[in-house]
């Protein structure tokens, strides 16, 4: 197995546009929530994006593992 980290940065603009919709490659569990609860979700989103933001942006993790096998 070998991992690769493929993260990067997005402007402070952009990292605030998160809506909750995009889950992969399983359901999205945020589907279940009301809308006051996904507001409330979206507003501690902000708030924690804009604490951690960076001269550079907000940092997005997007650690990958590449998994090989032989059979």
């Amino acid at each position: 197995m070998k991992t690769q980290q493929l993260g990067f940065y997005r402007n402070l603009e952009q990292a605030r546009e998160w809506n909750g919709g995009w889950f992969y490659p399983r359901e999205n569990p945020l589907l279940q929530v009301s809308s006051e609860q996904m507001a409330e979700l979206k507003a501690e989103y902000r708030q924690k994006i804009e604490a951690e933001a960076t001269e550079q942006g907000a940092w997005y993790e997007n650690l990958t593992f590449f998994v090989t096998g032989r059979g």
